[in-house]
């Protein structure tokens, strides 16, 4: 149906427990399909199998601009199979992989994948503990990436390290407009100097630090930095360690339900929706 499909330009299949074996019937068309704008497949269940087989359909497909992959046990072989689709794929505009596992690995590969993709405007990888790993290599590409605007990093247990990997990648990148680092465990010193280099920007930007390890000190310098732009906003509120230690602590729990292949786990139930 999708390969010869000239009207339909969104497809909403959220919450319909597509697996693997569902996901092969549709990414034949996906090929071939010239018109298909927006597929929406969060809350269901493709796995690293399912991830893999639509990536690879992706691959050269030159239509589709947002794809939403958010809540679907994808863990590090299905990230990797994202990022070689991104290596390839310069049409895709929105990746949503919000609430999946890409890990360490994933996040390094589809981090990778950043330094050869010539289209991606938005990326989410909003509580896939990527960890600073996965930071230090989403890093390394934004120095020479010009086309990513949004990047949401939030409940990725990045650290302070990670944090100074994006702040040395602000130093050459200007087109970032919007980053999401809520809770992952940044301390004084990653927060203020990845506040510094934001400032520098001088466009309407978005930088949000919202319960990390900041210390009152260190809240209070981080006030006194003012970004270059005067429509920008820094939102940098002294951390809540309950908050932070809270959102760790429901994806550490999420993972291991998952690991163990837990059936009353796939309710997909999550602290944060």
């Amino acid at each position: 149906m999708l390969g010869g499909n000239r009207t339909l330009s969104i497809l909403d299949l959220r919450h319909n427990e597509i697996n693997g074996d569902d996901i092969k019937l549709l990414s034949t068309g996906l090929a071939m399909n010239k018109k298909l704008s927006l597929l929406d497949l969060r809350h269901n269940n493709l796995e690293d199998e399912g991830a893999r087989v639509l990536c690879k359909s992706l691959k050269h497909n030159t239509a589709l601009t947002t794809l939403i992959l958010r809540n679907n046990f994808i863990e590090a072989e299905g990230g990797k199979a994202i990022a070689e689709m991104l290596k390839l794929n310069h049409t895709l505009l929105v990746l949503d992989l919000r609430n999946n596992q890409v890990h360490i690995e994933g996040g390094m590969a589809i981090g990778a994948s950043l330094e050869f993709n010539r289209g991606l405007v938005s990326l989410n990888l909003w509580g896939n503990l990527i960890q600073q790993e996965g930071a230090e290599a989403i890093a390394h590409s934004l120095e020479s990436n010009d086309t990513l605007e949004s990047l949401d990093l939030s409940i990725n247990c990045i650290g302070d390290e990670g944090a100074l990997a994006l702040a040395n990648a602000l130093k050459t990148n200007k087109r970032l407009s919007k980053l999401n680092l809520w809770a992952n465990g940044i301390g004084d010193k990653g927060a203020i100097r990845i506040a510094m280099e934001w400032s520098k920007k001088n466009i309407v930007s978005s930088l949000d630090l919202r319960d990390n390890k900041i210390t009152p000190d260190g809240e209070a310098e981080l006030k006194n930095i003012k970004p270059c732009h005067r429509y920008s906003t820094m939102l940098s509120f002294t951390s809540s360690a309950v908050l932070w230690g809270f959102g760790v602590l429901g994806l550490s729990l999420i993972h291991i339900c998952r690991c163990r292949r837990i059936e009353r786990c796939r309710s997909r139930w999550s602290p944060y929706h």
